[in-house]
């Protein structure tokens, strides 16, 4: 059984639906609120769906929009609960949320001999909620219940492990990439016409026009290069665009970079498709959890630069380039070097490519699951 708001977006189901087809025989019930109101992005409604041994469920709750204070109001997850006796309860939320909370009381109450499984985030001490209390005691109470935790970076580990939690810990992605729609594929004609691309070395960045994105930096690098045919390519929006605008008009570079404004998941392969680079430049405020543009990217077949924030390294490795937080002029020299140097591109694009299909294509993921599930169940899942 896996509860998480994650998955009122179908285009994120995939992954269980891959865990279905390789385990068919595993019965498994995903719980969603039956809508999430996003802050920033607006709302969206869950829909019901089922096959086979897979079903999807919308359940009401309270606190749309806010992870850890969300938690299950309608009487009918309570019932689905008894009657499911889950082997598993995974709980994609921190071990200090109300849902957490709320599913560790359910266990205890209706599924005993089920293992906890908690997804967190937590990778930074900004977020201070478990460490003050009443978050210090509902972390305690979740943690001293899960059995595995998964967490999604290098830092959650040692976070767990310094403030006490002594349970198995497994670092595995919330989400892959669905290699059928993220895959190499010759820039879209239409876009590059729109845009007006053509014979132009295309740099991308893709996500929230935010100051923790860096994307300062990124400007400052693009406006010192050698390189003669270029286009900053900016994917999305946000509450810098007005500063980034002014920004590139100081630096000389207006005529050079774009700002699309917000693009629908669904369209983004086509415009990694008309990427020749993709560059995540995120700050240490931001300190990336993960960075999940980083490898619907490297699906593409387009060479990454990322700097040192997080995750980022650690998503990288040797499939892609890696700079100091800020530095301008390493990722300056980063960029010249896969524009001038084709081969070396080819190259890192090749074990890019590599790369998602052995860590982090939707397979990968559901296969890394599958084999933490046996081990927590060993006699109850094969």
């Amino acid at each position: 059984m896996i509860i998480s708001h994650t998955y009122v977006e179908p285009i994120n189901r995939n992954k269980w639906v891959i865990l279905h087809k390789l385990v068919p025989e595993l019965e498994t019930i995903v719980i969603t609120p039956s809508s999430w109101v996003d802050p920033e992005f607006g709302g969206k409604n869950s829909v019901q769906d089922s096959m086979a041994q897979l079903h999807f469920v919308p359940i009401n709750i309270c606190g749309s929009g806010y992870g850890s204070r969300y938690f299950f109001i309608d009487p009918s997850i309570y019932s689905l609960i008894h009657h499911f006796k889950p082997d598993i309860i995974q709980v994609e939320a921190e071990p200090w949320s109300l849902v957490y909370i709320q599913m560790v009381v359910c266990r205890r109450l209706f599924a005993s001999k089920a293992r906890m499984v908690c997804f967190s985030w937590w990778n930074s001490l900004e977020w201070k909620t478990p460490l003050h209390f009443p978050g210090s005691l509902t972390f305690k109470i979740g943690c001293h219940a899960t059995d595995l935790m998964i967490t999604g970076s290098h830092f959650g580990v040692d976070l767990y492990r310094h403030y006490g939690y002594l349970g198995s810990i497994d670092i595995i992605p919330q989400l892959g990439v669905d290699t059928e729609k993220y895959r190499p594929s010759l820039p879209d004609s239409e876009l590059v016409k729109h845009y007006n691309l053509e014979l132009n070395f295309v740099i991308g960045f893709v996500g929230r026009l935010h100051w923790r994105k860096g994307i300062e930096t990124l400007l400052d690098a693009v406006a010192g290069l050698e390189v003669s045919s270029w286009k900053l390519l900016l994917v999305g929006d946000g509450p810098q665009r007005d500063k980034l605008v002014a920004r590139a008009k100081l630096l000389g570079i207006s005529e050079r970079m774009i700002i699309t404004g917000a693009i629908p998941h669904q369209q983004m392969p086509r415009y990694m498709s008309i990427m020749n680079l993709l560059v995540l430049p995120s700050t240490k405020e931001q300190w990336e959890q993960f960075g999940h543009v980083l490898i619907e990217a490297m699906a593409c077949g387009v060479p990454v630069i990322g700097s040192t924030s997080g995750e980022i390294p650690y998503v990288i490795r040797d499939a892609g380039l890696v700079f100091p937080i800020g530095d301008v002029y390493t990722l300056r020299e980063q960029i010249t070097q896969l524009a001038t140097q084709p081969e070396m591109a080819k190259r890192i694009r090749l074990s890019a490519l590599r790369r998602v299909k052995e860590e982090y294509d939707d397979e990968a993921i559901a296969r890394r699951l599958h084999a933490a599930y046996t081990k927590i169940c060993p006699t109850t899942i094969q």
